[in-house]
């Protein structure tokens, strides 16, 4: 899956000797199309615009690497995310609130409460507000990192 191979580049590009490296990358697909993070404003309008009213797959790869051992792992986590249909107005109050910032598909996922204009139908809730937890401790253990999952 693209997202999963994007962060495993991601994680290999740093150069590091001792300790534990990670990365993740998130994608949005809809219609057969992979949306990352939108480059502007208007790369943004036009996302929403085309996932408004429709089902879509929120997918966070994520990589772990071991800089000691050299043990890399990868994996990915999903979700299905419904998304009503947005008037202009809508649109341009989430690009306005910073929403579709750094976000894939253009928008970000509430995690504070009820999200007005997304509800995520099954899957992993933390793979589209954030990181998917526990996709990374399990991959944390596969690398033989346990002694940083410790507090």
């Amino acid at each position: 899956m693209y997202a999963r191979e994007t962060a495993r580049r991601k994680v290999e590009s740093v150069r590091a000797e001792k300790g534990l490296v990670a990365a993740a990358d998130t994608v949005v697909v809809c219609d057969g199309r992979i949306l990352g993070k939108p480059r502007d404003a208007t790369e943004a309008r036009q996302m929403l615009r085309a996932l408004g009213g429709k089902r879509q797959r929120v997918v966070t790869g994520v990589c772990v690497r071991n800089a000691d051992t050299g043990r890399v792992a990868c994996g990915t986590a999903a979700a299905e995310v419904r998304m009503k249909p947005l008037s202009e107005d809508e649109i341009e109050k989430i690009i306005r609130d910073g929403r579709s910032a750094g976000a894939a598909g253009g928008y970000a996922v509430r995690e504070d409460g009820p999200d007005e204009h997304a509800r995520v139908l099954s899957g992993s809730i933390s793979c589209v507000v954030g990181l998917p937890l526990g996709l990374f401790e399990r991959l944390v253990r596969e690398v033989g990192g346990e002694e940083c999952l410790r507090e």
